[in-house]
């Protein structure tokens, strides 16, 4: 399982999701900072043995420009989730559907083609951690913390969500990345 990010010229970022069943290609708008949203849904999955600190089942959106893919994740067992990727092809009819956007009236919206799903399979968490972890890190130690947020609206970047991430898969022994840099965090991590 493989996350890439690209920037490319334009006002959307191009994240590619690999897994065993093919690639999804999502464009997604930088004024927003789709990654924050995934770590936040790992986040609440990797507190397994805790079970009142995380829920059965989680939902984001991820939104370009007149469309958007929501994501769902649903507790199956222990570290195994469903997650189904559905594009919605009219994001301002989706919203307006969900509440959200209160300013439209429904008549004035036409829903333009039918939401597909893009992906929909049983996933082993601790994978999906590890992927977004490493895509992550390919990031920052590319371009740093200042330009990542830079590239995504100066939302800032979840150096805190992140890091729990990185530790969780630490303490699990599931870190496949740079070795040296794995050590120097072990070392950070037990002096907290």
């Amino acid at each position: 399982m493989e996350f890439h990010l690209l920037f490319p010229d334009t006002e959307l970022a191009e994240i590619s999701f690999l897994a065993d069943h093919g690639e999804v290609v999502f464009l997604v708008s930088k004024s927003s900072d789709p990654f924050q949203e995934v770590i936040s849904a790992l986040l609440n999955f990797e507190a397994d043995e805790d079970a009142e600190l995380s829920d059965d089942s989680y939902m984001f959106l991820w939104t370009g420009d007149t469309w958007g893919y929501e994501w769902q994740f649903e507790k199956m067992g222990e570290g195994v989730v469903q997650l189904k990727i559905i594009q919605i092809n009219n994001l301002r009819y989706y919203l307006s559907r969900q509440g959200i956007d209160d300013d439209v009236l429904m008549e004035e919206i036409v829903p333009v083609n039918e939401d597909e799903i893009l992906y929909e399979e049983t996933i082993i968490i601790d994978e999906l951690i590890s992927a977004v972890v490493r895509c992550v890190d390919r990031y920052l130690k590319a371009y740093g913390i200042l330009d990542y947020s830079s590239q995504w609206g100066n939302t800032g970047f979840a150096i805190t969500s992140y890091l729990k991430l990185k530790s969780y898969l630490l303490q699990k022994d599931l870190w496949t990345g740079d070795a040296a840099i794995s050590e120097v965090f072990k070392r950070e991590l037990g002096q907290l």
